[in-house]
């Protein structure tokens, strides 16, 4: 699809969602960006959105992502929606946002740009990590406790 651009104000998009799709979207201000996704999805699995959060990072959601922005590298921000093939029926994504008033007056501080070079196989690594509260808690809390009360006592 193609990238929809928004500079300044606010406003809320709303999108019926197809499987295998991806939303594009940039805000551009020089202020602090305000911007929340909601997905209203069939399985949780089936998509999610990435919110750009500067140097090369993305926020990641699954449901719905609330974030302000002060990118000191840029005055854009990408959101990007992402489905995948699970079946879609009435699936949706909200996306609203406030970027600040465009101001009038002139700036005399000049922007200075950086870059970021992307990895040489512009891949992204995303570390998943599942634990078991309540067993780390009998197990390894009760030995520090267990171990701590041997040395003192």
């Amino acid at each position: 699809k193609e990238l929809a651009m928004f500079e300044y104000g606010s406003d809320e998009v709303s999108e019926l969602l197809e499987q295998n799709t991806v939303l594009n979207y940039e805000l551009s201000s020089e202020h602090l960006h305000k911007v929340e996704v909601n997905l209203s999805l069939t399985t949780p699995i089936a998509g999610f959105a990435a919110v750009s959060i500067g140097n090369g990072m993305f926020a990641f959601g699954y449901g719905n992502l609330n974030l302000s922005i002060l990118n000191t590298e840029s005055n854009k921000t990408e959101v990007k929606v992402v489905t995948l093939n699970s079946p879609m029926d009435g699936d949706k994504m909200d996306l609203s946002y406030d970027l600040g008033e465009h101001s009038s007056s002139t700036s005399t501080t000049e922007r200075i740009s950086t870059t970021t070079t992307a990895t040489a196989d512009k891949t992204a690594t995303v570390f998943v990590l599942a634990v078991n509260e309540k067993s780390f808690v009998d197990t390894f809390l009760q030995l520090r406790t267990a171990s701590s009360k041997q040395e003192h006592g």
